[in-house]
């Protein structure tokens, strides 16, 4: 009775029929409910502003901490060769002088002097690395600042954006 063409065709409609009917049993939001999404879109605009701001603050802090650091191990660094260049030559010195002792008394004099100024030479060459390591410090705070004031910034517009948006779709709500 039916060609397979036509019973494709009565499928086909009996199908499109149901869908369209369940389609049209969806419900819509309510003015209520969509102001409710509009406000926690914008609250969540609003946090990644908070968040951005508060980055930073925090990579503002860490770059001066980081400047500060730097300054001040170059100037540590400048004092601490200043002194590790005199007790080296101190030590250079009294090594170039010992064996001229004419007494026990006075080559354990040579000998103490000696290990007092080898004392220095080591004290001054940590001196040194405390300051350039103070210095690497204040560089990579310096850059984590740098890096979080960026992050910070980029959450910010995104967050003012968002906020921008919302705004424009609280506008376009009709009760």
């Amino acid at each position: 009775m039916f060609t397979p063409n036509m019973r494709s065709a009565l499928i086909a409609l009996i199908a499109a029929t149901a869908f369209g009917a369940t389609g049209c049993m969806t419900t819509q939001k309510s003015f209520g409910d969509e102001v409710s999404d509009v406000a926690k879109e914008w609250k969540a605009g609003e946090k990644k502003v908070n968040s951005g701001e508060e980055l930073i603050k925090d990579g503002n802090k860490l770059v001066k901490k980081g400047n500060t650091q730097i300054k001040d191990g170059e100037a540590e660094e400048r004092k601490a060769q200043r002194a590790f260049d005199d007790a080296t030559a101190q030590y250079d010195a009294a090594v170039l002088g010992m064996g001229a002792a004419t007494s026990p008394e006075q080559a354990e004099s040579e000998a103490e002097r000696i290990k007092s100024l080898d004392k220095d030479v080591k004290k001054t060459k940590s001196a040194l690395q405390d300051a350039k390591d103070k210095q690497k410090k204040g560089k990579k705070n310096l850059s984590n600042g740098e890096a979080k004031i960026k992050k910070g910034e980029a959450l910010l517009k995104k967050g003012e954006a968002q906020m921008k948006q919302v705004k424009e779709e609280y506008k376009n709500l009709t009760p």
